[in-house]
């Protein structure tokens, strides 16, 4: 019974320590597997890790390629328009400006005014052909008064792009026409007008405010934009022409000539817009809050100048200007029955009525010698 019993018991240990042995090699087998599952899962992970880090940088490149090329493109493209610009301004710096001259004073052709006339300075030209008729003292510097509103007028046009646009009067404008006894339009403190509105005004009633919004509606300010008058000066070859603010009232720097202003009046001229204002006989301001009809503006001067002129002629337009230091002056143009058009300025009279009479009388005289 013993001996059995041992028995047993040894093939029972034996039975045991078989599973034990197996159930080992089982659970290494399983470890085994599962370490080689993670190490398969980690390579998996690492290869799409791989690909998708690869084609982000494919992706960088191609993207870095692209801007590279578009940024080598441009500068190219830029250095060939610096190029072009560079030759461009080259040759306008050589090449001299061109400048608007009427036939030199010197001409023997050209008629000496005396005594018929008591202005100081006096030019007729023809408007055509821009040839000088007549003059008197021509080149001498004189102070222009509100002649100088013409080139206002000028400057204006260039540097506004839309007359109808649209300019709030401030209350500065007014209290400085008022400190200087000036002339105004009538426009009111706040009231809403166009660039039109001012330049009619400027004009015709030869109104401070008028000029001096026209200023600031193109320039930002009153000295400003008598720099863009001085820059308009030079390209028309003023030589002796200065401009020291948009109305004409006295400044040492307002200064030019006979000759400079019929180049200037002749600008005018030319330019159907200038002409038209000049050459009306009354303008309507807008209708406003302050007021509601507008303001009606009459070229007095025009009407006076027609009603004494000649048969043989017509005053088209014209613009008078007055301060104590320039005497009375005039810039006027007109035609004569054959529909031939001429400039006449005069300077320095001692009356309107004696300013606007030397008009008249050289109309009267060269016209009729045009003949």
């Amino acid at each position: 019974m013993t001996n059995m019993s041992n028995n047993n018991g040894g093939s029972d240990r034996l039975y045991d320590l078989k599973k034990e042995f197996h159930n080992g090699r089982h659970s290494e087998k399983t470890q085994y597997k599962r370490r080689k599952r993670r190490k398969s899962r980690k390579f998996v992970i690492l290869r799409a890790y791989f690909f998708r880090t690869l084609a982000l940088a494919i992706t960088v490149l191609l993207i870095l390629g692209i801007v590279s090329i578009v940024r080598t493109c441009n500068k190219g493209g830029n250095k060939a328009e610096e190029k072009t610009m560079g030759v461009s301004k080259k040759a306008t710096d050589e090449t001299p400006k061109k400048e608007v001259s009427l036939y030199p004073t010197t001409d023997e052709n050209i008629a000496q005014i005396g005594a018929e006339i008591s202005s100081k300075a006096a030019v007729f030209v023809d408007v055509k052909s821009n040839k000088i008729i007549a003059e008197k003292n021509i080149n001498e510097k004189m102070y222009p008064a509100s002649l100088v509103k013409i080139m206002t007028m000028l400057a204006a046009i260039d540097n506004i792009a839309d007359l109808n646009s649209q300019f709030t009067m401030p209350q500065h404008i007014l209290d400085e026409m008022y400190a200087q006894g000036a002339v105004t339009v009538g426009f009111s403190a706040g009231e809403i007008i166009t660039a039109n509105d001012l330049m009619y005004g400027a004009i015709l009633r030869s109104g401070g405010d008028g000029a001096i919004g026209l200023a600031e509606m193109a320039a930002g300010s009153e000295e400003e934009f008598a720099n863009l008058m001085n820059e308009k000066a030079k390209e028309l070859g003023l030589k002796s022409t200065s401009f020291a603010n948009a109305t004409g009232l006295f400044d040492r720097n307002n200064y030019t000539t006979a000759y400079d202003l019929s180049v200037i009046l002749l600008t005018a001229v030319k330019n159907p817009i200038c002409k038209d204002v000049l050459s009306a006989l009354q303008y309507k301001t807008s209708k406003t809050a302050q007021h509601p009809n507008g303001i009606l503006i009459k070229n007095g001067l025009k009407k006076s100048m027609q009603e004494i002129g000649a048969a043989g002629f017509d005053i088209l337009g014209c613009k008078a200007g007055y301060i104590d230091e320039s005497g009375y002056c005039i810039a006027s143009f007109g035609e004569d029955n054959s529909g031939r058009e001429y400039a006449c300025i005069t300077l320095s009279a001692e009356s309107r009525s004696q300013a606007i009479s030397d008009q008249i009388e050289l109309y009267k005289k060269y016209i009729e010698g045009e003949r």
